[in-house]
């Protein structure tokens, strides 16, 4: 069964007008994830994807936020992607390529390292089956 996102990326300037690309991303497979974490380094969130097969990839943090892949911040990730407070990273195949995909390689976890009391990451994937 077919699962459906919908993004939507906007521009706006110091005038009224916004400009907008809406953009309709359906795949096989939804992955995602909620969490509130507590302070602490490398909390370990069970998130698989295979690179080749990701369609759509949003990551989303209240606090500035490190998440490593496939190893945590000590040992040797894959990427590491830092978030600042309230950032939402956006990426989708059709607009951005697999090449400025945010995962360099297929993950097998995520380890998140947040120095706030209370940080909400919010993960949302399409990937094909």
């Amino acid at each position: 069964m077919a699962v459906t996102h919908n993004v939507l990326r906007q521009y706006k300037d110091t005038s009224a007008n916004a400009l907008q690309k809406p953009e309709v991303v359906t795949a096989d497979i939804e992955r995602n994830v909620s969490i509130n974490l507590a302070a602490q380094a490398d909390a370990v969130i069970d998130f698989r994807v295979t690179q080749s097969k990701l369609q759509s990839l949003c990551l989303s943090a209240s606090q500035a936020t490190t998440i490593c892949t496939n190893a945590p911040s000590t040992g040797v990730p894959q990427d590491t992607i830092n978030l600042t407070a309230g950032e939402v990273l956006i990426w989708t195949l059709a607009m951005d390529t697999l090449a400025h995909c945010p995962f360099t390689g297929d993950v097998s976890a995520l380890f998140v390292t947040t120095t706030a009391t209370a940080t909400q990451l919010d993960i949302r994937s399409l990937q094909m089956a």
